[in-house]
Protein backbone atom coordinates (compact mmCIF):
# COMPACT_ATOMS: atom_id res chain seq x y z
CA UNK A 1 0.00 0.00 0.00
CA UNK A 2 3.04 2.54 0.92
CA UNK A 3 4.01 2.84 -2.80
CA UNK A 4 0.76 4.06 -3.74
CA UNK A 5 0.19 6.69 -1.45
CA UNK A 6 3.61 7.74 -2.12
CA UNK A 7 2.39 8.34 -5.95
CA UNK A 8 -0.39 10.06 -5.13
CA UNK A 9 1.24 12.08 -2.71
CA UNK A 10 3.91 12.53 -5.46
CA UNK A 11 1.28 13.91 -7.62
CA UNK A 12 -0.14 16.41 -5.02
CA UNK A 13 3.36 17.81 -4.26
CA UNK A 14 3.94 18.12 -8.42
CA UNK A 15 0.90 19.83 -8.87
CA UNK A 16 -0.10 23.39 -7.98
CA UNK A 17 0.46 24.34 -4.26
CA UNK A 18 -1.73 27.43 -4.36
CA UNK A 19 -4.19 27.30 -1.56
CA UNK A 20 -2.81 24.07 -0.01
CA UNK A 21 -2.82 25.24 3.76
CA UNK A 22 -2.29 21.39 5.01
CA UNK A 23 1.37 21.92 3.69
CA UNK A 24 1.60 24.79 6.34
CA UNK A 25 2.58 22.22 9.00
CA UNK A 26 6.30 21.56 7.89
CA UNK A 27 6.46 25.56 7.76
CA UNK A 28 8.23 26.15 11.48
CA UNK A 29 10.23 22.97 10.71
CA UNK A 30 11.74 24.13 7.81
CA UNK A 31 12.01 27.95 7.48
CA UNK A 32 15.48 29.11 7.81
CA UNK A 33 17.55 25.97 8.09
CA UNK A 34 20.47 25.10 7.02
CA UNK A 35 21.60 21.26 6.30
CA UNK A 36 24.31 19.00 5.13
CA UNK A 37 25.29 15.56 3.88
CA UNK A 38 26.58 13.23 6.93
CA UNK A 39 29.71 11.45 5.90
CA UNK A 40 27.91 7.83 5.70
CA UNK A 41 26.06 9.61 2.82
CA UNK A 42 28.77 11.71 1.34
CA UNK A 43 29.12 8.56 -1.26
CA UNK A 44 27.52 8.99 -5.08
CA UNK A 45 27.86 7.19 -7.99
CA UNK A 46 28.70 8.96 -11.34
CA UNK A 47 28.49 8.08 -14.89
CA UNK A 48 29.72 8.58 -18.09
CA UNK A 49 27.30 8.13 -20.81
CA UNK A 50 29.57 7.90 -23.36
CA UNK A 51 31.70 4.68 -21.84
CA UNK A 52 29.06 1.93 -20.55
CA UNK A 53 25.79 4.51 -20.55
CA UNK A 54 24.78 4.35 -16.90
CA UNK A 55 25.28 0.43 -16.19
CA UNK A 56 29.08 1.56 -15.46
CA UNK A 57 29.68 4.34 -12.71
CA UNK A 58 32.45 4.83 -10.62
CA UNK A 59 32.22 6.45 -7.08
CA UNK A 60 32.57 9.81 -6.12
CA UNK A 61 32.48 12.22 -2.91
CA UNK A 62 29.20 14.80 -2.81
CA UNK A 63 28.45 16.91 -0.05
CA UNK A 64 25.76 19.63 -0.25
CA UNK A 65 24.71 21.84 1.76
CA UNK A 66 20.96 23.57 1.89
CA UNK A 67 20.13 26.92 3.15
CA UNK A 68 16.28 27.59 3.09
CA UNK A 69 14.65 30.88 3.67
CA UNK A 70 11.24 31.43 5.28
CA UNK A 71 8.97 28.65 4.12
CA UNK A 72 5.31 29.63 3.85
CA UNK A 73 2.78 27.58 2.72
CA UNK A 74 4.91 25.10 1.91
CA UNK A 75 6.77 26.65 -0.78
CA UNK A 76 10.51 28.83 0.15
CA UNK A 77 13.43 29.40 -1.65
CA UNK A 78 16.92 29.05 -0.39
CA UNK A 79 20.60 28.20 -2.06
CA UNK A 80 22.75 25.07 -1.95
CA UNK A 81 26.49 25.14 -2.35
CA UNK A 82 27.74 21.43 -3.76
CA UNK A 83 30.97 19.67 -4.04
CA UNK A 84 32.11 16.88 -5.62
CA UNK A 85 35.25 14.83 -4.86
CA UNK A 86 37.46 12.00 -6.73
CA UNK A 87 39.59 10.50 -4.47
CA UNK A 88 41.49 13.73 -2.53
CA UNK A 89 40.94 16.18 -4.78
CA UNK A 90 37.55 18.25 -5.12
CA UNK A 91 36.48 18.85 -9.27
CA UNK A 92 33.37 20.84 -8.68
CA UNK A 93 31.95 23.26 -6.92
CA UNK A 94 28.63 24.56 -7.83
CA UNK A 95 26.30 27.31 -6.08
CA UNK A 96 22.48 27.18 -6.81
CA UNK A 97 19.38 28.71 -6.25
CA UNK A 98 16.35 26.84 -5.02
CA UNK A 99 13.20 26.98 -5.13
CA UNK A 100 11.38 24.24 -3.11
CA UNK A 101 7.61 22.60 -2.05
CA UNK A 102 6.48 20.24 0.08
CA UNK A 103 2.75 18.81 0.67
CA UNK A 104 1.45 17.95 4.12
CA UNK A 105 2.54 14.62 4.00
CA UNK A 106 6.25 15.59 3.83
CA UNK A 107 6.16 14.47 0.02
CA UNK A 108 8.61 17.68 -1.07
CA UNK A 109 10.63 18.72 -4.26
CA UNK A 110 13.40 20.65 -4.68
CA UNK A 111 14.50 22.31 -7.79
CA UNK A 112 18.09 23.14 -8.02
CA UNK A 113 19.37 26.08 -10.77
CA UNK A 114 22.69 26.57 -11.34
CA UNK A 115 24.46 29.60 -12.57
CA UNK A 116 24.02 28.64 -16.21
CA UNK A 117 20.54 27.77 -15.78
CA UNK A 118 20.22 24.11 -15.49
CA UNK A 119 18.50 22.76 -13.28
CA UNK A 120 18.52 19.99 -11.40
CA UNK A 121 15.75 18.21 -9.42
CA UNK A 122 15.35 16.72 -5.81
CA UNK A 123 12.72 14.47 -4.54
CA UNK A 124 12.67 12.98 -1.07
CA UNK A 125 10.11 12.55 1.93
CA UNK A 126 10.64 14.08 5.23
CA UNK A 127 11.71 11.56 7.56
CA UNK A 128 11.94 11.63 11.82
CA UNK A 129 15.18 9.97 12.71
CA UNK A 130 16.00 10.18 16.71
CA UNK A 131 13.66 12.75 17.38
CA UNK A 132 14.49 15.32 14.53
CA UNK A 133 12.98 16.14 11.08
CA UNK A 134 15.05 15.34 7.64
CA UNK A 135 14.84 15.46 4.01
CA UNK A 136 15.39 12.56 3.37
CA UNK A 137 16.71 13.83 -0.42
CA UNK A 138 17.34 11.19 -3.20
CA UNK A 139 18.72 12.77 -7.25
CA UNK A 140 20.22 11.59 -10.43
CA UNK A 141 21.50 14.36 -12.44
CA UNK A 142 21.32 14.53 -16.70
CA UNK A 143 24.73 15.51 -18.51
CA UNK A 144 26.90 13.40 -20.00
CA UNK A 145 27.91 13.04 -16.78
CA UNK A 146 25.45 11.58 -14.87
CA UNK A 147 25.59 11.75 -11.26
CA UNK A 148 23.29 9.99 -8.76
CA UNK A 149 23.32 10.79 -5.09
CA UNK A 150 21.04 10.43 -1.88
CA UNK A 151 21.16 11.34 1.53
CA UNK A 152 19.53 11.84 4.73
CA UNK A 153 19.80 15.58 5.38
CA UNK A 154 21.31 16.90 8.62
CA UNK A 155 19.92 20.20 10.44
CA UNK A 156 22.93 22.52 11.59
CA UNK A 157 24.26 25.78 12.81
CA UNK A 158 26.77 26.89 10.34
CA UNK A 159 28.55 29.44 12.94
CA UNK A 160 29.25 26.24 15.06
CA UNK A 161 29.02 23.45 12.84
CA UNK A 162 31.18 22.72 9.86
CA UNK A 163 29.84 19.94 7.26
CA UNK A 164 32.21 16.98 6.21
CA UNK A 165 34.03 17.62 3.02
CA UNK A 166 33.20 15.49 -0.22
CA UNK A 167 36.60 13.87 0.19
CA UNK A 168 35.43 12.03 3.19
CA UNK A 169 33.32 9.83 1.33
CA UNK A 170 33.96 5.87 1.82
CA UNK A 171 32.71 3.49 -0.80
CA UNK A 172 33.89 0.19 1.22
CA UNK A 173 32.25 -1.71 2.76
CA UNK A 174 28.47 -0.61 1.69
CA UNK A 175 26.63 -0.40 5.12
CA UNK A 176 23.80 2.29 3.84
CA UNK A 177 20.75 0.90 2.84
CA UNK A 178 22.13 -2.55 3.20
CA UNK A 179 18.72 -4.11 3.17
CA UNK A 180 18.56 -4.08 -0.55
CA UNK A 181 21.43 -5.36 -1.26
CA UNK A 182 19.74 -8.43 -2.34
CA UNK A 183 19.00 -6.63 -5.09
CA UNK A 184 21.99 -6.96 -7.03
CA UNK A 185 22.39 -9.74 -9.64
CA UNK A 186 18.37 -9.44 -9.50
CA UNK A 187 16.20 -9.58 -12.78
CA UNK A 188 12.97 -7.41 -13.35
CA UNK A 189 9.94 -7.08 -15.65
CA UNK A 190 9.85 -4.09 -16.54
CA UNK A 191 6.77 -2.22 -17.88
CA UNK A 192 7.74 1.11 -18.83
CA UNK A 193 5.43 2.61 -21.89
CA UNK A 194 6.96 5.98 -21.96
CA UNK A 195 10.56 4.24 -22.45
CA UNK A 196 9.45 1.30 -24.79
CA UNK A 197 7.17 3.24 -26.79
CA UNK A 198 5.07 0.10 -25.73
CA UNK A 199 2.71 -1.37 -22.64
CA UNK A 200 4.55 -4.67 -23.12
CA UNK A 201 7.25 -5.42 -20.84
CA UNK A 202 10.86 -5.53 -21.22
CA UNK A 203 13.39 -7.08 -18.66
CA UNK A 204 16.04 -5.49 -16.14
CA UNK A 205 19.24 -6.84 -14.73
CA UNK A 206 21.06 -4.55 -11.70
CA UNK A 207 24.43 -5.57 -11.73
CA UNK A 208 25.68 -3.35 -8.94
CA UNK A 209 24.77 -2.43 -5.61
CA UNK A 210 26.57 -0.02 -3.22
CA UNK A 211 25.49 2.03 -0.71
CA UNK A 212 21.67 2.07 -1.68
CA UNK A 213 23.39 2.72 -5.43
CA UNK A 214 22.27 0.20 -8.28
CA UNK A 215 22.87 0.03 -11.50
CA UNK A 216 22.38 -2.61 -14.76
CA UNK A 217 21.23 -3.19 -18.13
CA UNK A 218 18.03 -4.04 -19.81
CA UNK A 219 16.48 -5.13 -23.27
CA UNK A 220 12.64 -3.88 -24.32
CA UNK A 221 10.21 -6.07 -25.64
CA UNK A 222 10.50 -7.57 -29.31
CA UNK A 223 7.78 -4.86 -30.56
CA UNK A 224 9.45 -1.81 -29.29
CA UNK A 225 12.27 0.16 -31.29
CA UNK A 226 14.34 0.28 -28.11
CA UNK A 227 16.63 -2.80 -27.93
CA UNK A 228 18.55 -2.15 -25.19
CA UNK A 229 19.15 0.56 -21.88
CA UNK A 230 21.10 0.84 -18.80
CA UNK A 231 20.02 2.24 -15.55
CA UNK A 232 21.60 3.93 -12.46
CA UNK A 233 19.28 5.24 -8.92
CA UNK A 234 19.16 4.61 -5.54
CA UNK A 235 16.85 2.78 -2.86
CA UNK A 236 16.81 4.95 0.80
CA UNK A 237 16.20 2.40 3.33
CA UNK A 238 12.85 3.69 4.19
CA UNK A 239 12.27 2.03 0.57
CA UNK A 240 12.16 4.93 -1.96
CA UNK A 241 13.55 4.15 -4.90
CA UNK A 242 14.79 6.64 -7.78
CA UNK A 243 15.55 5.21 -11.58
CA UNK A 244 17.45 6.97 -14.37
CA UNK A 245 16.95 5.15 -17.54
CA UNK A 246 19.09 5.84 -21.08
CA UNK A 247 18.22 4.82 -24.33
CA UNK A 248 20.82 5.81 -27.04
CA UNK A 249 21.07 9.49 -25.81
CA UNK A 250 17.65 9.87 -24.20
CA UNK A 251 17.49 10.02 -20.58
CA UNK A 252 14.30 9.47 -18.31
CA UNK A 253 14.04 9.44 -14.24
CA UNK A 254 11.69 8.20 -12.06
CA UNK A 255 10.18 7.85 -8.89
CA UNK A 256 8.41 5.38 -6.72
CA UNK A 257 8.73 2.71 -4.01
CA UNK A 258 9.72 -0.86 -4.13
CA UNK A 259 7.22 -3.07 -1.93
CA UNK A 260 8.39 -6.41 -0.66
CA UNK A 261 6.02 -9.10 0.62
CA UNK A 262 7.00 -13.15 1.75
CA UNK A 263 3.71 -13.71 -0.33
CA UNK A 264 4.17 -12.78 -3.63
CA UNK A 265 7.26 -11.11 -6.08
CA UNK A 266 8.52 -7.90 -5.31
CA UNK A 267 7.30 -4.82 -7.06
CA UNK A 268 8.63 -1.21 -7.85
CA UNK A 269 6.34 1.42 -8.72
CA UNK A 270 7.42 4.60 -9.82
CA UNK A 271 6.59 7.63 -11.71
CA UNK A 272 7.70 10.24 -13.84
CA UNK A 273 8.60 13.69 -11.11
CA UNK A 274 9.54 16.34 -13.88
CA UNK A 275 12.92 14.71 -14.36
CA UNK A 276 14.28 16.87 -17.33
CA UNK A 277 12.17 20.41 -17.05
CA UNK A 278 12.63 23.61 -15.28
CA UNK A 279 9.28 23.85 -13.63
CA UNK A 280 9.20 20.00 -12.23
CA UNK A 281 6.27 19.27 -13.26
CA UNK A 282 5.11 15.83 -13.64
CA UNK A 283 4.12 14.45 -17.43
CA UNK A 284 2.00 11.76 -15.81
CA UNK A 285 4.46 8.63 -16.62
CA UNK A 286 5.00 5.41 -14.81
CA UNK A 287 6.47 2.53 -14.70
CA UNK A 288 6.39 -0.58 -13.08
CA UNK A 289 8.76 -3.51 -12.17
CA UNK A 290 7.99 -7.12 -11.20
CA UNK A 291 10.61 -9.25 -9.70
CA UNK A 292 11.39 -11.96 -11.87
CA UNK A 293 14.48 -13.97 -10.68
CA UNK A 294 17.49 -14.09 -8.32
CA UNK A 295 20.49 -15.13 -8.79
CA UNK A 296 21.69 -19.02 -8.36
CA UNK A 297 24.34 -19.30 -5.37
CA UNK A 298 27.78 -19.67 -7.13
CA UNK A 299 29.95 -22.58 -6.66
CA UNK A 300 31.92 -21.17 -4.30
CA UNK A 301 29.16 -20.03 -2.00
CA UNK A 302 27.99 -23.43 -1.83
CA UNK A 303 31.38 -24.72 -1.32
CA UNK A 304 31.64 -22.96 1.21
CA UNK A 305 28.51 -23.54 2.95
CA UNK A 306 29.18 -27.18 2.68
CA UNK A 307 32.40 -26.78 4.10
CA UNK A 308 31.04 -24.77 7.49
CA UNK A 309 28.52 -27.72 7.52
CA UNK A 310 31.47 -30.23 7.17
CA UNK A 311 33.51 -28.69 10.04
CA UNK A 312 30.39 -28.45 12.45
CA UNK A 313 29.84 -32.59 11.87
CA UNK A 314 33.42 -33.04 12.70
CA UNK A 315 33.45 -30.55 15.93
CA UNK A 316 30.52 -32.64 17.25
CA UNK A 317 32.26 -35.58 16.86
CA UNK A 318 35.62 -34.84 18.97
CA UNK A 319 33.40 -33.62 21.72
CA UNK A 320 30.96 -36.56 21.88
Amino acid sequence: MKQFILILTLTAVLSSFVGTAKATVWDSILSNKNYYDPTPNLIAWQANTTNGGLSNPTSVGDSTTWSFGQVVNGQWEGTAVGNVAVGTNIVSQVTFSLSGRINADGVWQILFTDTNERVSIGVGTMELVNGVWMPLAQTVGNPTLVLDHWAYNIPYDPSTTTPPPATDYVTYPSVTSDNYSWIIGTTWKIQNSALFGTSDPGTLTFSGFNNGHLWGSGTGPSNSTVTSFTTLGSVTPTGNVLLGFLNDTNMSAMWGTINTNAASPSVMNIADYGFGTTNGISNGDSATLTLESVPEPSAYALFGIGAIGLLMVLRRKKTA
